[in-house]
């Protein structure tokens, strides 16, 4: 018997055994793909923005009955992080129409609204980086006015600027 002659008849040079042998492969290889294409979508699936939303109702008495009042607050937790926070007015003083610098973080927002309020008054605002805006005073009485930063992750605390 000729050793050469594994295969089929006709196949002397072990061509049978190659192919199944290539074809293994491709099922190997095919195998690995599927693997790394759920993988994929796995991870992409992962990479979701988890919205929180809480409400709080009270009841408040008014001399002319009772009336019900309610708030509502929503945190964002994905790639943004926490909402702004400011850190100083530079200067925390002055007049209306004057330009200052509100430094914090979180001062940037995916939609490109980041608006300055000055006791809810709106103030003209550019935000040139994430760390830092600037604004102008508007017009106001005599005192104080609490200064706020508003974007899409919500609104910061608020520091106090005195008008002079």
């Amino acid at each position: 018997m000729d050793q050469r002659a594994i295969g089929p008849a006709g196949d002397p040079a072990g061509a049978y055994h190659q192919i199944r042998a290539l074809r293994r492969r491709e099922r190997t290889w095919r195998a690995g793909l599927l693997v790394l294409a759920f993988a994929v979508v796995g991870l992409a699936a992962a990479t979701i923005v988890v919205s929180v939303e809480h409400r709080h109702h009270s009841s408040a008495s008014s001399p002319a009955g009772t009336s019900t009042s309610s708030s509502s607050s929503s945190t964002s937790i994905g790639p943004s992080g926490a909402g702004p926070v400011i850190t100083a007015l530079v200067p925390s003083f002055g007049s209306a129409g004057q330009t200052i610098t509100i430094d914090g973080s979180g001062l940037f927002s995916a939609d490109g609204h980041v608006v300055a309020r000055f006791n809810g008054q709106v103030a003209p605002t550019a935000c040139p980086s994430g760390n830092s805006c600037t604004a102008t005073v508007p017009a106001g009485s005599s005192g104080s006015a609490t200064v706020t930063v508003s974007t899409d992750s919500g609104t910061s605390n608020g520091l106090t600027f005195t008008y002079q």
